[in-house]
């Protein structure tokens, strides 16, 4: 799959759970949704997860690991049959 087209747009992210691990280690995980633009320039939804592993580096905390996942809406393009 090729990465979003166009300006990202009308971003949101709701954050589910966080945990503290320990001293310095924590972990998230949420959901987000963006629009962008398709490759016929028509809006496309993007939704995705997230799964973070955060440590603590003096005052600030920095990603140790994220993967996401994303899944686009279902492509609905009139006159074409499938099946």
């Amino acid at each position: 799959m090729s990465g979003p087209r166009g300006r990202l747009r009308d971003y949101s992210a709701k954050v589910k759970e966080a945990h503290l691990l320990k001293d310095g280690v924590a972990w998230t995980t949420g959901s987000y949704t963006f629009t962008v633009n398709d490759k016929e320039d028509k809006p496309e939804q993007v939704r995705g997860n997230w799964l973070e592993m955060l440590r603590r580096e003096g005052t600030e905390w920095k990603f140790a690991f994220r993967p996401t996942h994303e899944r686009r809406a279902p492509n609905r393009r009139r006159g074409r049959n499938v099946g």
